[in-house]
């Protein structure tokens, strides 16, 4: 008798695990989801909104679609930064530790929408700024119960590729200009204790901000001296006709 009971405990306990796991595994999707949105609007201080997230642990892949993070106010655009597609590659080994390796993470075709308003200020430079001042409140908020520390990551391997971008400013004449991003690549990312999410947050913003702000600065560069250049030609070109 006391045998059975002990069966019957035992087929119970197991049971419960098994639905907790199934409900658990049915709910990533939305915890990982809902992460990533509070994590985000705490570090940039703008909305971060994501489309859908899609964990299969069984193949260690996952994705994220449509992450949006906004623009501040008093900007046109609705967006800031517009990310359509980010692929993770998790490794299996590393789950429920810390780090949490992911051994490959591509960002695919992010549209970076940089502005200059009135007084001059940029909306790229106020995300980088609330960035800086935000990352400890974020990881806070990315905090694991079991640890009370943030979650950290190492990625293997970093991607951004088919980057474009746009830039408007009203104090210029014309249409906004637009253009594509290099290919950014990092590795070892986090190196062995792996970054918060506030400081791969940051890295990531801060490349994809780079590179517009660096295309911008060289295209204003060669305007000015196809500029100087044109107005040297012309000069010998009236000398030469007199």
């Amino acid at each position: 008798q006391a045998m059975k009971k002990l069966l019957i405990g035992l087929a119970a306990l197991v049971l419960v695990i098994v639905v907790a796991a199934i409900w658990l595994l049915g709910s990533l999707d939305k915890i990982v989801k809902n992460q990533i949105e509070v994590v985000g609007t705490e570090l940039t201080g703008v909305p971060v909104r994501v489309g859908s997230v899609g964990i299969h642990l069984k193949n260690g892949a996952g994705q994220i679609s449509r992450l949006r993070i906004a623009n501040p106010e008093g900007y046109a655009a609705a967006h800031a930064f517009d990310m359509s597609l980010l692929r993770l590659d998790i490794n299996l080994q590393s789950l429920g530790k810390q780090p949490l390796v992911l051994d490959e993470l591509t960002i695919d075709s992010p549209v970076v929408n940089m502005e200059i308003n009135q007084r001059g200020g940029s909306n790229l430079k106020e995300i980088l700024d609330n960035v800086s001042k935000n990352s400890q409140q974020a990881d806070a908020k990315a905090e694991t119960e079991d640890s009370g520390e943030p979650i950290r990551m190492a990625i293997r391997k970093l991607v951004i590729k088919g980057a474009t971008f746009t830039e408007s400013n009203p104090l210029e004449e014309g249409e906004p200009r637009s253009g594509t991003l290099p290919l950014i690549e990092r590795t070892n990312v986090g190196g062995s204790e792996g970054a918060t999410p506030a400081q791969v947050g940051k890295l990531i913003i801060g490349d994809l901000a780079g590179q517009v702000v660096k295309q911008e600065a060289t295209k204003k560069m060669t305007d000015v001296i196809e500029e100087k250049t044109g107005s040297a030609l012309k000069g010998i070109g009236d000398a030469l006709r007199k």
